[in-house]
């Protein structure tokens, strides 16, 4: 007798700060995603900066660069050239 490996679908919900009162919230259904995947769910063009704070320093996350997300992360989205 064999028995199947149960495939289990996980949400996982991120939040996006573009501007003080604009944070969007963001379900993937994997948590390993690009920074370009995070920018165009959120609707911010792919020019833009974008980060996560970790160790008091805002992180750029580049457009090609793959992170892995966990539940209730916030990710802050700043204009082009912002951080370097």
């Amino acid at each position: 007798m064999s028995v199947e490996a149960e495939n289990v679908v996980r949400t996982i919900e991120i939040v996006v700060v573009i501007g003080k009162h604009d944070k969007r919230k963001l379900k993937f259904h994997t948590d390993v995603v690009t920074g370009l995947e995070i920018k165009n769910r959120a609707g911010v063009p792919p020019e833009n900066d974008l980060a996560i704070k970790r160790h008091d320093k805002f992180e750029l996350i580049t457009n090609d660069e793959t992170v892995t997300i966990h539940d209730g992360e916030h990710f802050h989205v700043f204009p082009p050239g912002t951080i370097s």
